[in-house]
């Protein structure tokens, strides 16, 4: 199946994009965390930071490094000493 005709900013194509973000997280970290209606979570942060924190930053720790290295050789980072 193809789609046609598709108009990815429209406002309904937005809405649904977004409902489908809500699904995702709430399939995604069900656990312990209130929706309100739109499909929003609340506390949602916590509860992964809790269950996944130690972990999420060990993963993370090389990404940051490389994401510091860039950040110190950007030039929009370096003082105009001229």
């Amino acid at each position: 199946m193809v789609a046609a005709n598709v108009q990815p900013h429209s406002d309904a194509a937005k809405k649904v994009l977004e409902r489908f973000k809500n699904l995702w997280k709430q399939a995604t970290f069900e656990a312990g965390i209130q929706w309100d209606e739109e499909g929003d979570a609340e506390g949602a942060a916590e509860v992964v930071m809790e269950e996944f924190g130690e972990k999420l930053r060990e993963l993370a720790r090389e990404t940051w490094g490389i994401q510091e290295a860039a950040l110190r050789n950007a030039s929009f980072t370096k003082r105009n000493e001229g």
